[in-house]
């Protein structure tokens, strides 16, 4: 899903939380912005793309056993809710994109403190990101690994088909040996 980077960005696609976890809301803006500090809306904005990270974080476990156990349709389950999340993700991404822009032109006017704060808060992510990146790639892997098995096998359940079929049962157009009384 997203490649390995050693600092990847925000916006870094991945996957997504079960339905039992709860999927965080996004901002409401009042005209476009919302009353607050803009430290205060752009680290609830990181706080939000946190949480969706950490949600797919949380469905490795699920996801990696419905790989294991060869349940296409859990899978798929798990899948969706994923792709739900990295929709959110996306969206999210959006919104923060315009925050960070004005927070970089206007960071001067903050404290250390929350330069401080707006900085970690994006390496947790980028770390958050890239620990998701990863593990959807080492699952890839492993169904592309399944996927191989299950070739094989269909391979050989071919060449047993055509093992049976020419030592099989003679066809209707055989000859026939009757003892008949003349």
């Amino acid at each position: 899903m997203a490649e390995k980077k050693p600092n990847p960005p925000i916006n870094a696609r991945a996957s997504a939380p079960s339905r039992t976890s709860p999927v965080p809301q996004p901002l409401q803006s009042n005209g476009g912005m919302q009353s607050g500090s803009l430290h205060d809306l752009l680290m609830a904005q990181l706080s939000r793309i946190e949480s969706l990270y950490r949600s797919l974080d949380s469905m490795r476990g699920r996801q990696r056993a419905m790989i294991d156990a060869e349940d296409p349709g859990a899978l798929e389950e798990v899948l969706t809710d994923r792709e739900r999340i990295v929709s959110e993700l996306q969206q999210a991404d959006s919104l923060f994109q315009p925050l960070h822009d004005r927070w970089e032109s206007e960071s001067a006017s903050g404290t250390l403190h929350e330069r401080d704060a707006v900085q970690a808060q994006i390496d947790n992510i980028a770390n958050l990101a890239s620990k998701v990146a990863c593990d959807d790639n080492d699952d890839n892997e492993r169904m592309v690994r399944r996927r191989t098995v299950i070739a094989t096998q269909l391979s050989g359940l071919s060449l047993s088909r055509a093992a049976t079929t020419a030592y099989g049962e003679p066809g209707a157009e055989s000859p026939r040996f009757q003892d008949r009384e003349v």
